[in-house]
């Protein structure tokens, strides 16, 4: 897949950007959200989709500017259908008062082509920290790893890939 040059954060000009592209500023919610502007036909299947999402943790120093790529990617449609990150407000989940989250959602937890896609444009647009694949099937039966919960990944995407 070749590298979209819209996701350029040069590209992003000081009108552009708003307080919601700097989570590390806000306290007085736990989320800063965005979703697609692109609408994303996804294949329809008999049953219902199960979403998830990738998290993306990543050190406090370096979550706006992190939060500004994965925002511009996802109103182009180059991610999922949403996507949200930690602020700076205190959180009962946080596994660490040195980073903080970012959420990137799927339609479906089944679907490992667009998994894998959404993976892949993650990597295309600098994002090289470890990547957990969590359901919200997972979220919603309250597995945190905070809470002592193990194996809540689905799946696990390392930086650099690694031939097992």
């Amino acid at each position: 897949m070749e590298q979209n040059s819209k996701s350029d954060l040069s590209e992003l000009t000081d009108s552009e950007l708003t307080d919601n592209d700097f989570p590390s500023k806000i306290f007085n919610a736990p989320w800063v959200y965005t979703s697609s502007s692109v609408r994303i036909n996804y294949p329809v299947k008999n049953k219902r989709p199960k979403g998830g999402k990738w998290l993306i943790f990543i050190a406090n120093e370096q979550i706006d500017l992190t939060w500004q790529k994965i925002k511009k990617a996802t109103k182009e449609g180059l991610l999922g259908t949403s996507s949200k990150v930690a602020t700076s407000q205190p959180s009962q989940y946080a596994n660490s008062e040195t980073e903080k989250v970012i959420c990137v959602y799927t339609y479906d937890s089944d679907d490992i082509d667009d998994i894998n896609r959404i993976e892949n444009a993650l990597r295309e647009i600098g994002i090289f920290s470890t990547l957990c694949y969590k359901t919200n099937e997972a979220t919603s039966k309250g597995n945190y790893s905070v809470r002592g919960s193990k194996n809540i990944c689905k799946y696990v995407s390392r930086w650099p890939k690694t031939k097992d």
